[in-house]
């Protein structure tokens, strides 16, 4: 049932503004959106409009009695996408970056960071250690060749000891940072392994216990792909207790996990 952000009411189907003070219904309970921000209405419009562009049709727009700006409403469980694609629009209307909508950029600073499996971590710092490693060792292997006189140098006298320096130490850099990666790709290959059987048990104890049918079981599914989402993810959250709070980027990826192996069952 559709319902209005500003007067909190909840109105019949077919109804698509509130009648009282003209504000677009949202198919979700004021209790579950958020204020992703504020802006001058004209703005707030356009944002509104770029979401709806995107397929986001459960965002609203409701007029702030005491600031006389906008609040741009979106379902809590989607805002730190929307504030990501809200930035996109920001950095696509400069203007929009007045005096009096400053603090816009400051609330589109997500809450938190997406999370990283250990695994790709692991990844990221094999990668970074080879390429360092190899770079390092191949430039003090040249810088060693020029002194030796085998490989030629356009400099010579101080300017050619100067450079040959600043070079040598650059490289030394390099290979040490390289080390320093292959130190921790042993300890990182382990956290990585414990996370994935920690993951793989939650997921797999889950859908033991879990279906598609019954998490959407009590649901009031809209059949609009983010507001269904976001209330199958609270659903999954409140069955999963506290086995996804070892931190909240954690838990959203433990959720994700889970959701894909659900409904990709399902279909």
């Amino acid at each position: 049932m559709p319902w209005c952000p500003t007067c909190k009411t909840e109105y019949g189907e077919g109804t698509e503004a509130c009648p009282k003070c003209g504000a677009a219904l949202t198919g979700l309970p004021p209790e579950q959106m958020a204020c992703l921000m504020s802006l001058p209405e004209e703005q707030a419009s356009g944002l509104l409009a770029y979401y709806e562009y995107l397929g986001y049709s459960c965002c609203a727009v409701s007029r702030n009695a005491e600031s006389g700006l906008f609040d741009v409403l979106v379902p809590a469980g989607l805002k730190d996408v929307l504030s990501g694609h809200a930035a996109s629009y920001l950095e696509e209307n400069p203007e929009i970056s007045r005096a009096d909508t400053q603090d816009a950029r400051e609330l589109l600073r997500p809450s938190g960071s997406a999370y990283i499996e250990k695994s790709k971590q692991l990844e990221d710092i094999r990668s970074t250690a080879f390429a360092f490693l190899v770079v390092g060792l191949i430039g003090l292997a040249a810088v060693a060749l020029v002194i030796a006189g085998i490989l030629p140098f356009p400099f010579t006298g101080s300017g050619k000891a100067l450079t040959l320096a600043v070079m040598g130490a650059l490289f030394i850099i390099f290979t040490a940072v390289g080390i320093s990666n292959t130190q921790k790709i042993n300890g990182l290959k382990k956290e990585a392994e414990a996370e994935q059987a920690k993951t793989r048990d939650a997921v797999e104890q889950f859908l033991a216990a879990h279906t598609a049918s019954s998490v959407d079981e009590g649901l009031a599914l809209t059949g609009t792909l983010e507001q269904d989402y976001y209330l199958r993810i609270e659903k999954i959250r409140s069955l999963l207790g506290a086995q996804g709070s070892e931190s909240p980027a954690y838990e959203d990826y433990l959720l994700e996990q889970i959701y894909a192996g659900l409904y990709e069952q399902a279909e």
